[in-house]
């Protein structure tokens, strides 16, 4: 409750510092100097800009409150690499170890006028966010303890997985973590986390889609593994792999070009990969647990995926989801998933203990044939293991294609008469025959 009533009032002092600083904005495609700027063009701001393709240079000229005291303006979106801060015709720095590109506004003067320059060389969604120092570090704070926990549950899942690797040695927990990691560098950059180590620098832009890639190859690799589908579809690699080839080959043609529609195209195609292998995962929905899992698992955070990473992009407004609600999303898939492994490790496990004690039963019994036979031929061994004969009964069976009779059988082996006709009816019900006669040519036939 308390934390609810913090965000309450957090959320009203945003709204009313916001409304007491005045913003003015005008749009050009070409990246001018700030001497040709014109405030005569320039119109009011009344909503975040949010027109995905139709991107170019920004400027806006902000009207700070001077009754609000010191205040920081903070553009929070990752895209947003490129922009300027100018008050009275000089640059100001931008803060240093931030997430997301912020600045200093020192309203101590009567005019607090100032320029703000955006170039968005990707979609133009622009959040402007101005807030006192105290209230944003408020802000700030309660945010990181958001992506820390996140980042500690992923974590722990990932070292969970590694841990059954090494204890079960099934390599699904390996692909899973390859996912994972590939799904929190992801989540590390729209958290503005490349931003606080990396830098505001061209990598910073162009790293992205390669995190979306890993994430294509590792969704792929575990899919195919998991759900089988070599098995129940081989031929889906001619379709999957080339798809993920695709989405490489426009990633490096974006990379040199440094164009925007190349880089939806990018993202579009990885999605579009990924969709393939759930897809085949919903074909055997009926067929597979383990693709059932999977296309429940995978369906939720592959949807999301569309909104989250496409929506904006082209300026469309379906789900508008917010970062740590795709962050949700992301979680309930890792409970499903680990969950799932967790259930197909133990099922392979028993399956593998199943297959330990027949092969241990099936040693044990050729050792003691072994033991019993002694110096016996292979084929003996082999109508022994074949009609289920006991030492004796072999022995026995072997005297009547000799041709003796019950009582030169019962001699030899030291028993009765009544005893070796015990054994004869033991050795014909085994054996399916009805006389002597059979019983020779069965013995002779194996040899």
């Amino acid at each position: 409750m308390h934390r609810l009533a913090l965000s309450l009032i957090l959320y009203w002092l945003v709204l009313n510092v916001n409304g007491a600083n005045k913003i003015y904005y005008y749009q050009e495609k070409e990246d001018k100097h700030l001497t040709t700027v014109n405030e005569a063009n320039f119109k009011p701001l009344k909503e975040k800009i949010y027109q995905g393709t139709d991107n170019g240079c920004f400027w806006f000229i902000i009207q700070a409150d001077p009754t609000l005291g010191n205040q920081l303006l903070t553009i929070p979106h990752t895209h947003i690499s490129r922009a300027k801060l100018f008050k009275n015709g000089v640059e100001i720095r931008p803060l240093d170890a931030t997430r997301h590109i912020s600045f200093d506004l020192k309203n101590n003067e009567k005019k607090n006028q100032y320029l703000l320059w955006i170039n968005c060389v990707k979609e133009a969604n622009i959040p402007i966010s101005i807030l006192p120092k105290n209230t944003y570090i408020q802000k700030e704070g309660n945010q990181r303890l958001i992506i820390g926990l996140y980042y500690g549950v992923v974590l722990s899942v990932i070292i969970f997985n590694l841990f059954s690797f090494f204890n079960y040695r099934n390599i699904t927990y390996l692909y899973y973590v390859f996912m994972l990691v590939s799904l929190a560098l992801t989540m590390s950059y729209r958290d503005g986390m490349s931003m606080l180590f990396i830098g505001n620098t061209t990598m910073n832009e162009k790293i992205e889609p390669l995190y979306h890639l890993c994430v294509g190859v590792s969704g792929a690799v575990f899919a195919t593994n998991y759900v089988r589908l070599n098995h129940h579809l081989p031929k889906l690699q001619y379709v999957g792999v080339p798809a993920i080839g695709i989405s490489f080959l426009f990633y490096f043609c974006y990379l040199f070009t440094n164009n925007f529609i190349l880089f939806i195209i990018t993202e579009i195609a990885i999605l579009v990969a990924l969709t393939i292998y759930w897809g085949a995962c919903a074909y055997l929905y009926k067929k597979s647990v383990y693709a059932k899992v999977f296309t429940i698992g995978y369906g939720l955070i592959l949807i999301l995926a569309y909104d989250f990473y496409i929506s904006s992009h082209v300026g469309l407004h379906v789900l508008d989801l917010t970062t740590n609600q795709f962050r949700i999303g992301s979680i309930v898939e890792m409970v499903v998933f680990t969950y799932a492994i967790i259930y197909q490790g133990k099922i392979l496990a028993n399956e593998n203990k199943k297959m330990r004690l027949l092969v241990s039963k099936y040693a044990d019994k050729v050792l003691k044939l072994k033991s019993a036979l002694g110096d016996s031929s292979s084929t003996d061994a082999k109508l022994i293991v074949e009609f289920g004969l006991s030492h004796r009964e072999f022995d026995i069976l072997k005297s009547i294609a000799a041709g003796k009779t019950n009582k030169e059988i019962g001699e030899e082996f030291s028993i009765s008469t009544n005893t070796v006709k015990f054994h004869i009816r033991n050795i014909y019900e085994k054996l399916n025959i009805n006389s002597r006669k059979e019983a020779t040519h069965k013995y002779m036939v194996s040899k």
